[in-house]
């Protein structure tokens, strides 16, 4: 075993990102070491596993909405009403301008983006995330940067370490939803030519699981294993000779990246300063080449406390709106139910039966993304007695939101964040396009929505709070010059010869749909790069692939 606080490379966040540049390092170079750090904990047996993976959340999907509460972090928060409560018994002790369980003060209420979080753990976000993994729009969401062709290798690298599938939910809820859906938006304005020519794009949403058998009640009742982090690393785990060149150090925050000879780094890394939480000490890491894939906050905060603050890091923030609403499916649509055993209506669907899973792309007319699905992360429902939890049907539009320069996050050089790092800051505005296209765009909402049923009380057609979307974008920007940009297209921080950032944070261009799978393709293209010291080819990639055709226990 080599010695973790002195590889080859250091990647700095457990997340389904670092993970992606652990696996094609180790795939691709025969010597290579790598160690990943994360200041989070590990939340379960295996190291990154998705906590929707316990059995009590596959029987009763609603309750794992608290575990998702319970472990996001909000980035910037601002105290309701200044901190003063008019009830306050008199003789009870006030300070003004006092500062409340990590309160922003710096913080600009109309410039926040006052629902925005992130995940300290082994896994990161995908510990709680959805697990919908849509390929983007070849013209409107992807990149020019990269070539379509290899875009394309690219994705089918990503989803095949993201274990993709278009099928584990393709039962009788899902077929009446979206033969609803088509037949609503059959109506609709469209100029959809992606992925299949000619046909309007009502569809299976792709998704990061795997159905593992069945149970009492047929195919519908087979335990989900959504994907995480040890998916991901699963064929590492399973090699003997990859296996002992990985080390996984959780509870380890990166404070600083330093260089041997000067107190701000300028073009080479030599270690990272990082607190060791479990030892109560600080330590320095020392490697030849460092990845920070800690997201769209988390890492632009670690280069700026390490004054590495080009002039681009934090700007061009991106944010998805977001408007959502839950309908309990009409009497026409439940109708429409039916099992192989002659059942109709609800009686032809078993207790836990399987949610659907919808979507449907943006469009040039519809600049919009669109998922029906049943999704505890974003809101809890009534209990069973009083709607039938087969019948709710959770509706998410996602628009479109150009990067701007203007639109960043900042850091504090007075105020710290829970984990003593430097606050983070918004200043945040829709510009006058998105504006008007997040107007249209919940129009059609309310209107797909009643084509569905009736809208559950206390869940109306909503926009949900900025940052909602938790798919922060742009602020490390990927491009073709220094200036406007924080990476080159290798993922390589302008000005360093062995400094790497990945995430969704790289991504330049305005998207709708889910950007795990865009940040995942990006690092395989990077992460290729930086094992071979060269720009990737076809062979490459087919050579990664080969290698994730192996099955894996976590698959």
């Amino acid at each position: 075993m080599f010695d973790p606080h002195h590889p080859d490379v250091l990647i700095i966040g457990a997340g389904p990102v670092g993970a992606t540049y652990a696996r094609v390092l180790l795939t691709l170079h025969e010597n290579i070491t790598v160690t990943i750090v994360d200041a989070g904990s590990q939340l379960s047996e295996n190291q990154g596993m998705h906590l929707r993976n316990q059995r009590v959340y596959q029987d009763n999907w609603n309750t794992f909405g608290d575990v998702v509460t319970g472990n996001l972090q909000k980035f910037s928060r601002v105290l309701p009403g200044g901190g003063y409560q008019e009830t306050l018994d008199r003789t009870a002790f006030t300070q003004p301008g006092a500062r409340f369980d990590f309160y922003n003060p710096e913080q600009d209420p109309t410039k926040n983006l006052s629902a925005a979080a992130g995940a300290y753990a082994v896994g990161g976000m995908s510990t709680l995330w959805t697990c919908a993994v849509p390929r983007p729009h070849p013209t409107m969401e992807r990149s020019s940067l990269i070539k379509d062709s290899e875009w394309d290798k690219l994705f089918d690298v990503g989803e095949k370490f993201l274990r993709k599938s278009t099928t584990e939910f393709d039962f009788e809820r899902n077929r009446v939803v979206k033969e609803a859906m088509t037949e609503f938006f059959a109506s609709r304005p469209h100029d959809y030519k992606y992925p299949v020519p000619g046909n309007y794009p009502v569809q299976n949403l792709p998704m990061a699981a795997r159905r593992q058998g069945t149970g009492d009640f047929g195919d519908k009742d087979g335990f989900v294993k959504w994907t995480g982090v040890d998916d991901i690393l699963a064929p590492v785990r399973q090699n003997s000779q990859m296996h002992g060149r990985l080390a996984i150090l959780p509870d380890h925050l990166v404070r600083r990246l330093r260089s041997d000879d000067k107190p701000n780094p300028t073009s080479r890394i030599d270690y990272a300063e990082v607190q060791d939480f479990r030892n109560r000490k600080t330590i320095s890491i020392k490697a030849n080449h460092f990845v920070v894939a800690t997201g769209p906050i988390f890492g632009p905060q670690l280069l700026w406390n390490s004054n590495i603050r080009h002039p681009a890091l934090g700007r061009y923030l991106n944010d998805q709106t977001v408007a959502s609403c839950m309908v309990v499916l009409g009497k026409d649509l439940v109708a429409r139910f039916k099992d192989d055993k002659g059942h109709t209506g609800i009686a032809a669907l078993p207790p836990n039966a399987a949610e659907p899973q919808v979507w449907v792309p943006v469009s040039e007319k519809r600049p919009w993304h669109v998922q029906i699905h049943q999704d505890p992360i974003n809101f809890s429902t009534p209990g069973p007695e009083l709607v039938d939890q087969r019948l709710l049907v959770f509706l998410q539009w996602f628009g479109m939101t150009e990067p701007m320069w203007d639109n960043r996050v900042r850091f504090s050089e007075k105020y710290t964040d829970v984990m003593g790092m430097p606050q983070p800051i918004f200043e945040y505005e829709l510009p006058p396009k998105a504006v008007k296209e997040a107007h249209e765009m919940i129009g059609e909402l309310a209107e797909a929505a009643l084509a569905l049923g009736g809208w559950l009380p206390g869940h109306l057609p909503e926009f949900e709070p900025p940052g909602a979307s938790l798919h922060l974008q742009s602020t490390t920007r990927m491009g073709d010059k220094s200036d406007d940009s924080v990476v080159d297209v290798n993922s390589k921080h302008w000005g360093f010869d062995n400094l790497r950032v990945g995430g969704i944070n790289v991504i330049p261009t305005a998207t709708a749909c889910n950007p795990t799978p865009t940040a995942v393709a990006i690092a395989v293209r990077a992460a290729a790069h930086l094992a071979l010291g060269r720009v990737p080819t076809d062979d490459d990639y087919d050579r990664i692939l080969k290698a994730a055709e192996q099955k894996t226990a976590a698959s």
